[in-house]
């Protein structure tokens, strides 16, 4: 970790692009309604039915936390726990 982060600060012209996400196959992973899943990761309810249909695709920081949660889901939750923000809805995607 230590050495990722020495190495951003040694390179600070490269820009993170993350590739693209199917968001919908996703939210379905973690059994959640659009409803919940936007609810529950800070999402705007009509910006994530935007990227299901695909008239929009998620970029910026929210890019990057499908790719987190797609990843390593346990790291968002631990996050968001402190917060309460996660009830006992929450299905855990594995």
């Amino acid at each position: 970790m230590i050495r990722l982060l020495a190495q951003v600060r040694r390179n600070r012209t490269a820009r993170y692009i993350p590739a693209p996400i199917d968001v919908a196959s996703l939210r379905k992973r973690f059994g959640m309604t659009q409803r919940l899943f936007a609810g529950r990761f800070g999402l705007a309810l009509p910006t994530l039915r935007l990227w299901v249909r695909g008239d929009r695709k998620p970029r910026g920081a929210a890019l990057v936390l499908l790719h987190v949660l797609a990843r390593n889901p346990r790291a968002v939750i631990s996050a968001l726990r402190p917060c309460g923000n996660l009830g006992p809805a929450y299905r855990s995607p594995t």
